[in-house]
């Protein structure tokens, strides 16, 4: 993770008093490409609040701000489980409440939000653009977007790769931390693989030059406190839920999402209408 956005990260439980504290990070491993990171960024720390004193793990460049980690460790312990952490007491300090979970990403997900970046074939058809990504594209365009940008309900990672083509600086915020990972994994990749078709055995290698990967940080968060300080972001997108279901107060993490963002900046919320799921303007000055 990058210093810049670990610098963005306010305590969510501080957040929950009305406090905006900042994380001390206390770095175990920096990273430079040749560990699947950029010279200078974080790839394991503990963050600790600079007022409660509690503290939130980063691992593998990806950190984990949630308010109730006991809780999250519990529902997504299967994940954290198989994931190499390099010091001990990081290894210790995340796995003494890791319990089985079931966060899983089914592969046809990742397959829609990245099959049209399968080279040509004669057999298959190609692919064009997951709508969601499409459209967020075309929303972002219209508006002028610009960075740093925010995605909450990131999902597998697609999304934040299109907000960084477009601001230049993307972060995507999700409560699945297997997807997480997975949006973790395209963004360090020498190599990513597909199967052509959902179900298929043979994976193919997708151009990965066609995504725009430098700018961009993966959080594992709740919706709601959103752990970043208010105004951060010039561009905000907040989906309808991410990758643990639909978001379960979506009021509360529409004014979250507004917080964040800056008061002259664009938000753009995912609605439901009689035509479809689409991207709506919504003001930033604090009106419902």
């Amino acid at each position: 993770m990058r210093l810049a956005s670990v610098a963005r990260l306010r305590c969510p439980c501080c957040l929950r008093d009305g406090v905006e504290a900042a994380f001390e990070p206390d770095p175990t491993r920096l990273g430079g490409r040749e560990d699947g990171g950029t010279a200078g960024e974080l790839l394991e720390a503990f963050l600790v609040c600079a007022r409660c004193r509690a503290a939130r793990p980063l691992l593998a460049g990806v950190a984990v701000v949630v308010a109730d980690l006991a809780a999250h460790l519990r529902d997504h312990g299967n994940v954290y489980r198989r994931a190499p952490i390099g010091d001990p007491r990081v290894t210790r300090f995340v796995l003494r409440d890791a319990g089985t979970g079931g966060d899983v990403v089914p592969f046809a997900e990742v397959v829609a939000r990245y099959g049209d970046l399968l080279p040509p074939a004669d057999d298959v058809p190609p692919a064009g653009p997951d709508p969601w990504d499409r459209d967020l594209d075309a929303a972002l365009v219209a508006h002028g977007a610009r960075g740093p940008a925010l995605e909450v309900g990131c999902g597998v990672g697609r999304g934040v790769f299109v907000l960084a083509a477009r601001t230049g600086d993307a972060t995507g915020a999700d409560r699945s931390v297997a997807r997480v990972r997975r949006a973790r994994n395209v963004k360090t990749a020498d190599e990513f693989r597909l199967p052509r078709q959902p179900g298929a055995r043979v994976e193919t290698p997708i151009d990965l030059a066609r995504l725009v990967r430098a700018p961009v940080d993966l959080v594992v968060a709740d919706p709601v406190p959103l752990p970043f300080a208010s105004g951060t972001f010039a561009t905000v997108v907040l989906r309808r839920g991410d990758g643990d279901g639909p978001f379960p107060d979506l009021d509360a993490a529409r004014r979250e999402a507004r917080r964040v963002v800056a008061r002259d900046g664009l938000f753009l919320v995912e609605r439901e209408g009689a035509d479809g799921v689409r991207l709506e303007r919504l003001p930033t000055d604090g009106r419902p």
